[in-house]
């Protein structure tokens, strides 16, 4: 796995995690890390979500540039609103940023070791992928079915091409980064839910 392609996976997550913060820092305003563990994937909804409605609607095209101009769009809302709500830095937020950098980092050493794409289901989900990535509308062609659409569980596979397309990353690469994306996220996500259902205990105490 190329290390640039790392980094700029990275900083997107980072972005579309800013995105996310500007909701979960008003819905969990209380909790000590202002529901920042759950912030990226959030953000890859808020962000994503609205381009595959229109896309599926036919009235806007799924590519690179389409991906970039939401991404705009959402990132200088989450700033406007960021910046009234006068937000603080917690260091849950910097903790959970660091572990989240890290566990990607570590997983994806572990995924250079075989990054083959083959065995069970993964050389269906990079078809789905694949077929998603080269669709302007949505439902995307079958890659199993000639002449038909994928009409059952594709929308994951699209929030990570969706990624892929604005980090200009390919769903050959983009499918490992999504493997420790999501390894990665579930960890801070867990983490982000366990400080607040532990908040009796200390930071370090509700952390382990």
């Amino acid at each position: 796995m190329e290390i640039s392609k790392f980094i700029v996976w990275y900083l997107y997550l980072f972005i579309l995690g800013v995105i996310g913060f500007s909701v979960t820092n008003v819905i969990f305003k209380n909790w000590r890390d202002k529901g920042y563990g759950l912030a990226k994937f959030l953000g890859l909804l808020i962000t994503a979500i609205p381009l595959w409605f229109l896309s599926s609607l036919k009235l806007v095209q799924f590519n690179q540039t389409s991906s970039f101009v939401f991404l705009i769009i959402f990132f200088v809302i989450a700033l406007i609103i960021l910046g009234r709500s006068k937000v603080k830095i917690t260091k849950y937020m910097i903790y959970e940023e660091i572990v989240f950098f890290a566990l990607m980092f570590i997983w994806g050493l572990i995924r250079a070791t075989s990054p083959q794409i083959e065995g069970t289901e993964k050389m269906m989900n990079l078809a789905f992928m694949n077929s998603v990535d080269r669709s302007s509308f949505f439902p995307p062609l079958d890659p199993w079915f000639s002449g038909g659409t994928v009409n059952y569980y594709y929308i994951g596979h699209y929030l990570f091409v969706f990624l892929g397309k604005i980090s200009g990353i390919t769903p050959n690469f983009a499918y490992n980064l999504a493997l420790i994306t999501i390894i990665a996220h579930t960890f801070i996500s867990l983490n982000s839910i366990f400080l607040q259902f532990f908040k009796k205990l200390k930071g370090w105490q509700a952390i382990g």
